[in-house]
C-alpha cells in the first residue's frame, strides 16, 4: 500500500511448490490478473483480485486447459495470456474465460 508504505505477502516460495510459473497483469478495469501453471496437471488457474482500501479482495477465478507459456499481457482490449492448448499455441483474452466466484483463493 503506497499510502501507508505497508505490503502484503501473497505467495511465500514454500507455499508456491505447487506452481511452476506465476504471471501478473492488470486488466483495464484496474483489476489483477494472476496466472499459475501447476507443476501436474494440463490446466493453467487464473484468478481475478482487486485492493478495496488497502485489502486484497479476491473476485473470481478460472481454471482452462492447456499450458502458460508466458506471462499475461495487457492491450487496449483486456489481458491476453499465452498458452499452448493441444499443439496450437494461442493469445486467449481473459473476457472470454468463464471466471466464476473463487472464495478460496489461490489453491496451494
Amino acid at each position: 500500500n503506497m499510502a501507508t508504505g505497508t505490503s502484503t505477502t501473497l505467495v511465500n516460495a514454500r507455499d508456491s511448490a505447487r506452481y511452476s510459473r506465476f504471471g501478473l497483469a492488470v486488466d483495464n478495469d484496474g483489476s489483477f490478473i494472476v496466472t499459475g501453471q501447476p507443476t501436474a496437471g494440463s490446466t493453467w488457474d487464473a484468478y481475478r483480485f482487486r485492493v478495496d482500501t488497502g485489502a486484497i479482495v479476491w473476485v473470481n477465478a478460472t481454471h482452462p486447459t492447456g499450458l502458460l507459456l508466458d506471462t499475461p499481457v495487457r492491450m487496449a482490449s483486456g489481458v491476453f495470456v499465452p498458452v499452448l492448448v493441444d499443439t496450437a499455441q494461442a493469445m486467449i483474452n481473459t473476457k472470454s474465460l468463464a471466471f466464476v466466484a473463487d472464495t478460496v483463493g489461490i489453491r496451494f
